[in-house]
């Protein structure tokens, strides 16, 4: 094992981050995989700086590596230099031999409370006073390296609170959520990898012509380990992973071998519904993409209709305006999904052309008195004014299927018609109704 890590630490001496004058990410990845390998009794400590582009609002560039520097040059000073390592310009570990320090569990305690110190503290550069907040993981090997990614360890996470201290520190629980995350992380990746997403089918009822002419496509996903996982964890994990694009491709497949398999429009069903993440929409190459899979399984693009979820239009940028506009150059249609939740507004309705706006079963779901009632009422006659579809999701009694076709919902969508089934489900209710 030593003469392993004397090969690591050789190269490592030609491998300095000249900026940040501590070792580069790749010496550290491969002196972690090298322990990693040998199971070493070791300790990583990552070290992620939060909330840098607020904090660091008042420094240029060059006095932002400054700081970054500084805050390098001084957790090398408590720990070591050969010790610590640059991840990223923002991210720093700190690889710990637990069997070359005496009374190791001591140390460390000692090396957090003084990183803790060290991050409550002002810093100066260039007579700028700034604050750092760091969130500090701590990593055992090789106990831990099973279930926890590096990525996972550096992760930063959403919803931190540095009320009390600049340095927040994982504890087990923390860790535990790691864990998961990781388990999470490896099971969308095998789902990718086998494309063995299910995508099941929620009837759609038009009020109009009494009749069901839609579905909305809904991805379910049954891991050979973790077994059924709700789609909203599945989904934020693909999310924030990158690899929503490749779920969406694949749900898109499978919808358009649906169509290829059984031809639904003979049943009545015009349209499928199909949900698009708002991530998705950076990707600069998902109209070819999805062009590609519909000319592959011969499925017309009027067959496809987009969700987009109220949330777009916190992300809207250029980019994500551009490929709206190239998917409905191509042909595509839209269907505002959730609305109600607070994004969207009239003027965003009326700019983008959507053929369809999916009220929020929240909405429905809270008309249970004068005001709730008023205020659904209220919102489908805005929708209604400006020659929009309303389709009411979330209907689960006839008493709700009344009051939103009392107030003139044009589609129906919940387990009163059915609960989302499976393809061959579907085809056997659509023909059941059709025939």
């Amino acid at each position: 094992m030593l003469s392993l890590m004397a090969i690591v630490f050789e190269n490592a001496s030609l491998e300095v981050d000249t900026e940040l004058n501590v070792y580069k990410r790749k010496v550290f990845l491969e002196f972690y995989k090298t322990a990693c390998d040998m199971k070493s009794q070791m300790t990583l400590i990552a070290v992620s700086l939060v909330n840098t582009e607020q904090l660091l609002s008042t420094l240029s560039s060059e006095e932002k590596t400054v700081a970054f520097r500084t805050v390098c040059e001084k957790i090398s000073k408590l720990v070591g230099h050969n010790n610590v390592y640059a991840y990223t310009t923002e991210k720093y570990a700190i690889m710990l031999e637990r069997n070359k320090i005496k009374n190791y569990s001591i140390a460390e305690n000692d090396y957090l409370i003084a990183l803790e110190a060290m991050f409550n503290q002002s810093w100066t550069v260039e007579n700028k006073k700034i604050y750092f907040n760091a969130l500090v993981t701590v990593i055992h090997l090789p106990e831990d390296t099973d279930n926890v990614t590096l990525d996972s360890a550096f992760h930063r996470g959403r919803d931190l609170n540095f009320t009390d201290s600049n340095m927040i520190l994982r504890n087990n629980e923390d860790v535990n959520i790691i864990r998961k995350r990781t388990r999470m992380l490896n099971a969308v990746r095998r789902a990718c990898e086998n494309r063995s997403f299910i995508v099941y089918y929620q009837p759609i009822w038009s009020v109009d012509s009494q009749s069901f002419v839609s579905a909305e496509a809904l991805v379910r996903m049954d891991d050979t380990e973790l077994g059924f996982i709700p789609p909203d964890e599945f989904i934020s994990a693909a999310e924030e992973y990158g690899l929503i694009s490749n779920l969406g491709e694949i749900v898109l497949e499978k919808v358009c071998e649906f169509y290829a398999n059984y031809h639904p429009e003979q049943y009545g069903i015009k349209w499928i519904e199909l949900n698009v993440s708002p991530y998705q929409l950076g990707d600069a190459n998902i109209v070819q993409k999805f062009a590609r899979l519909l000319h592959k399984y011969n499925v017309p693009v009027s067959f496809i209709n987009l969700e987009l979820t109220e949330t777009v239009d916190v992300f809207r940028n250029s980019i994500f305006n551009d490929t709206l506009k190239q998917l409905k150059d191509y042909g595509f249609t839209f269907s505002m999904d959730d609305y109600g939740t607070g994004y969207s507004n009239l003027a965003n309705l009326m700019s983008n052309n959507y053929k369809t706006v999916k009220i929020d079963k929240s909405l429905l779901w809270k008309a249970t008195d004068k005001a709730g009632m008023d205020f659904l009422m209220i919102t489908v006659n805005q929708l209604k004014s400006i020659k929009l579809q309303v389709l009411q999701e979330g209907v689960e009694t006839k008493e709700q299927l009344d009051i939103i076709t009392s107030f003139g919902g044009n589609l129906i969508q919940g387990y009163y018609f059915s609960k989302p089934l499976s393809d061959i489900d579907f085809i056997a209710y659509c023909k059941r109704f059709a025939g």
